[in-house]
């Protein structure tokens, strides 16, 4: 059982795991209709299904499934650091400043849930939608 300090505890990493994952989801949507504008679909669509996988998440796993995936768009040949919009100029530092958003949070987001109890009788994700809604 926690104590009261382990519960304040856990209650302000889920308020600020609830601020990453809603900035997280706007910068996520930002980028979707970024990628739309520029006829970029594949990348739209891999985005798209990132966000609604952090959107199902109803256990720690799951939030940390979708986090994983996108860690999955990194490296190698092809992936998303090497994809530039053909417009360039403004266009492409929006995409450069949101994927860089995008990649903070979702590792500080990792990073947190990785420091929450496993023990939760609330699932972590009914949790911050909590205090998403709040």
């Amino acid at each position: 059982m926690l104590d009261n300090d382990q519960t304040e505890d856990n209650d302000k990493s889920l308020q600020l795991m609830a601020e990453l994952a809603a900035d997280l989801l706007d910068s996520t949507n930002e980028l979707i209709a970024l990628l739309h504008a520029h006829k970029e679909q594949t990348w739209a669509d891999n985005f798209s299904r990132f966000r609604d996988q952090l959107l199902d998440a109803s256990s720690k796993k799951d939030l940390r499934k979708s986090l994983v995936f996108l860690k999955s768009f990194y490296g190698g040949m092809g992936s998303w650091n090497d994809v530039y919009l053909v417009a360039l100029g403004e266009a492409e530092a929006m995409r450069s400043r949101l994927s860089g958003s995008i990649t903070m949070k979702s590792e500080r987001l990792l990073s947190l849930l990785s420091s929450m109890p496993d023990d939760s009788k609330q699932s972590i994700w009914q949790s911050l939608k909590r205090w998403l809604s709040g």
